[in-house]
């Protein structure tokens, strides 16, 4: 079996791998009995694998609990809690609390100047407290009342940009007391905790801001038209479910969702006698049917997270054969995402005419049908028949 990172150092002389604790390299011979790096540094080692383990992703709560974790690994303690501040900066709430009672600790708060984690908090200074039965600054209501028994809390403040964010804490050091490698071990984890978290934190602000911008879109689309209310939302949950069916997945899943619920965003822009004009060809064709796909592709052009979009927003009016619009493209040049929506949106147009009830779905079926291999790719064709099939056989059971 080879030997863990975390269990290695380097000799000074070779640099090869030692097993900790070695008193001679097995490589070269070099005495390391001046050289055998303390604890603090083959921590370091640790927090750089670990720095690699939360670098992988930006979703707030896995990487805090990924930073917990990291905190009791490196502090060799039997559990830890990330506590942030709230917006009222005046109280800690428990992100993470990971121990048998993780889950009761969760559920509470703790106020900035109040036990050790809000001391900490208050003056954002790091504290080493071995015997919490000793200092009165240990809440002692917080074991009361969820039943944890605590003997040793080792709390560092995680900050950024010179302002506190919250507060790390490993509580109950397995053998021994907390020292001041674990102490620098943990703060070197928090410092780039804070960092990560705050990216995080910004990506799902960006993200929250994008969701929000799509469904105002949304929303004004639905406002030009009465009938094209919860048109949007049909066409994606359709084609979604047949890009499921035929193996789309990762970004292209993603893409095929925005594109079909913002396959028709050029409806706003018709009468933008501006955009229309910039556009070669498009000054000469009035029809709003005709112009919208290209108009749609512009507006969105320059919004990075949607240039996996753009080519089905375009091409979501050509057909199987050629006939289509705006480029007449046919069978695979067409892109595969506006293959699919063009089959839904030319279902979701029987129910758009008024077709309702028990009416609607069996001519979807047989527009369907009659469509495959000429408006229409027959491989998607088959897999809607196949999802209405298998639709049919769950209402059955």
């Amino acid at each position: 079996m080879g030997t863990k990172s975390s269990d290695t150092g380097v000799c000074p002389r070779c640099r090869s791998a030692v097993p900790r604790g070695s008193k001679f390299c097995p490589h070269c011979g070099h005495s390391l009995l001046d050289h055998n790096p303390p604890l603090s540094h083959w921590a370091l080692e640790d927090i750089f694998e670990i720095v690699r383990t939360i670098s992988s992703t930006l979703d707030l709560d896995i990487l805090l609990k990924k930073i917990g974790q990291a905190a009791e690994h490196l502090t060799d303690a039997e559990a830890s809690s990330i506590l942030l501040l709230d917006e009222s900066r005046k109280n800690l709430y428990f992100k993470v609390a990971t121990g048998d009672k993780g889950s009761v600790i969760k559920k509470h708060t703790v106020p900035v100047g109040i036990g050790l984690a809000g001391w900490v908090a208050q003056y954002w200074k790091p504290i080493i407290v071995n015997d919490v039965k000793r200092d009165d600054r240990f809440m002692k209501q917080m074991d009361t009342s969820t039943g944890f028994v605590t003997r040793s809390v080792l709390a560092v403040p995680m900050m950024i940009g010179g302002d506190l964010i919250g507060v790390c804490e490993s509580v109950n050091k397995k053998s021994g007391p907390f020292t001041e490698d674990d102490k620098n071990s943990l703060q070197n984890l928090a410092n780039f905790a804070a960092v990560s978290i705050m990216n995080a934190k910004l990506a799902e602000t960006q993200q929250n801001f994008f969701s929000n911008t799509i469904e105002i879109l949304i929303a004004a689309m639905e406002a030009s038209d009465p009938h094209y209310i919860g048109h949007p939302t049909r066409v994606a949950e359709l084609a979604c479910a047949i890009g499921r069916r035929i193996g789309i997945e990762g970004q292209s899943y993603r893409d095929l969702y925005y594109g079909a619920l913002l396959h028709d965003i050029g409806l706003l822009a018709v009468n933008h006698q501006v955009l229309s004009n910039q556009i070669s060809g498009l000054s000469r064709e009035r029809s709003a049917e005709r112009i919208h796909p290209v108009l749609g592709a512009e507006l969105i052009r320059g919004v990075k997270l949607l240039s996996g979009v753009v080519p089905l927003v375009k091409h979501h009016h050509e057909l199987w054969d050629g006939s289509g619009f705006p480029d007449r493209l046919a069978r695979e040049n067409i892109p595969l995402g506006a293959r699919i929506i063009c089959l839904v949106e030319h279902l979701e147009e029987i129910r758009l005419s008024g077709v309702k009830g028990l009416d609607l779905e069996p001519m979807q079926i047989q527009l369907a049908k009659n469509g495959a291999g000429v408006k229409f790719d027959p491989d998607i064709v088959k897999a809607y028949l196949t999802l209405t099939i298998a639709r049919h056989s769950m209402e059955v059971l």
